[in-house]
Parts: structure tokens; sequence; C-alpha cells
């Protein structure tokens, strides 16, 4: 707000605290959807059930809905149009079932968008959670090195593939391999195959698996699926 304030422009916002335009009440989760007021001018202005989970899907439904005021919509189409939204391509994408466990798939790429991921399956309650991930760039894996050991330490189980190069070439001599050796929980597969026949044998009803990462890793899961 410091940093708008020079624009001398009318600023609408939004958020999760009372001090917004429009905020969240009377918050309710249940498994993987989420219920709440939209509250405008401190008022009700609707109340939507919204069918992806996580706080970050909190705040673009109350970012959505603010557009959408400011617009001139009505309640009714904003609590219609949220609870129409079963979520984006790669975005806790529902891929479907594989021994009984649920295959999503996201592309969370940094650490910041792992941890909205982790934190939203949290209350999920799945017996085992397992994470496929997939680095993309040596640089960024270098770089937020410290950052990537903290989320993927999280899940019970963290398979990692090796680092999707993208454009680079590896001039530093990283590897997922070296994420492994700082992770209790973590496995590195040098070969996504191995990694398809370790995720075949363990899979099993009341797990979630997540294939996570900007580069090709989708591809685990839909090999799984495909049979």
């Amino acid at each position: 707000m410091d940093a708008l304030r020079p624009l001398n422009r009318d600023i609408f916002t939004f958020g999760l605290n009372k001090g917004a335009d429009v905020y969240a009440a009377n918050i309710v989760r249940r498994g993987s959807e989420t219920e709440f007021d939209v509250i405008y001018c401190e008022e009700v202005f609707t109340h939507v059930n919204l069918r992806v989970p996580g706080l970050h899907n909190i705040k673009n439904a109350l970012a959505s809905s603010a557009a959408a005021i400011c617009l001139g919509c009505s309640p009714a189409a904003i609590r219609y149009g949220l609870a129409g939204f079963s979520g984006a391509n790669r975005r806790f994408e529902f891929k479907g079932k594989f021994n009984g466990a649920d295959i999503y798939d996201d592309y969370a790429h940094h650490p910041g968008e792992l941890k909205a991921l982790l934190d939203a399956i949290e209350p999920l309650g799945y017996r085992r959670r397992i994470l496929v991930f997939q680095p993309h760039t040596y640089t960024r894996t270098a770089a937020l090195f410290e950052d990537f050991l903290e989320q993927l330490r999280r899940p019970d189980f963290c398979y990692l593939a090796e680092i999707y190069a993208a454009r680079e070439t590896n001039t530093i001599g990283i590897s997922s391999a070296d994420l492994a050796k700082k992770l209790p929980n973590a496995i590195f597969f040098a070969d996504n195959g191995e990694l398809e026949k370790t995720l075949r044998a363990v899979a099993s009803p009341g797990d979630i698996i997540l294939t996570v990462g900007a580069g090709d890793v989708y591809r685990i899961g839909e090999h799984l699926l495909e049979g």
C-alpha cells in the first residue's frame, strides 16, 4: 500500500484481513472444497463454495470477486461463477486413480508454489503423501537449494526425477541427487522408468500421488494411468 500511495489513483483492495475492501469471512474447509462469505463494504456480498483447495485459491477467488464487483457483476454471478470453477490445467489437476491412489498433477516449480500446494493437501486426510518432483533448471535448483529442501522434506515420500534442463546446460554440476542426499524421505531416480516402476509397486488406497514440476514430469502419472 505504501508503494501504491504515490500513484494518486483510486485503490480497490482484496485480501484475508478486514482492512481490505473485499475479504473472506467464516471460512470452512470440507475435504478439497472450501466455502466462505465474501465481505464487501463490511456486509456479506455473497457466499462462495469453492471446489479447489488451498489458501492460495481463496485469495485467487477474492481477486476474481473484487474484479467482478468493480465491473458491476451481481452476487449471484460471482457465486455461480466460482462454484463452476474446477481448476486450471496443471494446477492441482486430478488425473485419475491408480491402485486406489489419487493422482494429481501440478506445475509448481519453485519453493513458494510447492509450499502452497503442500499446504493445500495437508488437511485433506490422505494416508500417505507421495511427491514426485522434477526440479526445473540447474540455476534455479542451485539458487533456491535450501528453500527446496524445506518444502521437499514435508511429504511422506519424495521421489526426485533428474533436473529438467529446459534452456540450460549443466555448467555447475548439480543434480537432483544432491537434494536427495539431504532429505531422509527422498529417493533419487536417474531414470523415469524406474521411478514409474516404484510408484506401481507402492501406490495403494488412501495415497495421494503428486507429479510436480514445470518439465515433463506429468507424463509419469499419465503412464501409470495408461496401464
